[in-house]
């Protein structure tokens, strides 16, 4: 269903129960919040899709850029390698290689912090 707008153009009206359980596409603007058995609830938070999100890992790009000129792969193969989405025998050794010398670089920061 459309209207026009002050403009002349025309917007899209949404008709209860469309969407978002007869809110409409955003429901009430104006109003910041509502009452839902008396409780008070962020229309944000009521709205919003309940999505579990993947933690992004950091990785250290000095270890990456020894392993990728080692065995002549992409930076992203390797990241996907540790992250375990690749399998295989290359993958494999690229895992094991670069937790043991994140291991070693976790040590050697441990040693420093001491003398601090």
């Amino acid at each position: 269903m459309y209207k026009r707008n002050s403009t002349g153009g025309k917007t899209r009206q949404y008709q209860k129960g469309l969407r978002n359980n007869g809110e409409g596409k955003q429901g009430n603007r104006s109003k910041s919040c509502e009452k839902d058995n008396g409780l008070v609830q962020n229309r944000k938070t009521k709205s919003a899709m309940n999505k579990s999100r993947k933690a992004k890992s950091s990785y250290n790009r000095d270890i990456i850029k020894m392993i990728q000129n080692k065995y002549r792969c992409t930076p992203d193969y390797i990241r996907k390698s540790i992250r375990g989405d690749r399998v295989g025998s290359i993958s494999i050794l690229i895992r094991e290689e670069y937790e043991r010398l994140n291991d070693k670089v976790v040590q050697v920061i441990n040693i420093e912090a001491q003398k601090l």
